[in-house]
């Protein structure tokens, strides 16, 4: 099975060039065009991993990575900027990002990326499976 992922981006061609990028990468990729819409996938779906812009109208990547980790906690959640800024980036980690991408970014470089976050991501959740099986 492959992994399943969310690409939230107000930009069209940035989302259309992850869902390719990522697509070819065997991963089954959902798009979202808003920070509104990235949450009514999250609500109705489970994403191992969401790869969110951090600046959109309304609803940011913010939003989005706490919806995420609030209906999944071992959502890895990826957010990108094309105003990237050191303190940006520590921020969005402080608040529960796997990681944070500035853009425009190198196409290996979000790949590598994406496969250190499903790794952790699935062993977070195996890990919950197991504690909570050793509870039940």
């Amino acid at each position: 099975m492959s992994s399943k992922l969310l690409v939230v981006d107000d930009d069209e061609t940035t989302r259309d060039l992850l869902r390719e990028v990522f697509a070819k990468e065997g991963y089954d990729v959902s798009l979202a065009a808003s920070g509104e819409e990235a949450l009514k996938r999250i609500r109705g779906d489970r994403f191992p991993l969401v790869v969110s812009d951090i600046r959109m109208l309304e609803l940011d990547g913010l939003a989005v990575l706490r919806e995420a980790k609030r209906s999944n906690p071992s959502c890895a959640v990826i957010l990108m900027t094309g105003f990237g800024s050191f303190e940006g980036a520590i921020e969005a980690v402080q608040k529960g990002a796997f990681d944070y991408v500035s853009k425009p970014f190198q196409i290996q470089e979000i790949k590598a990326v994406v496969s250190r976050a499903l790794r952790q991501s699935e062993a977070e959740e195996q890990e919950r499976k197991r504690s909570a099986k050793d509870r039940g």
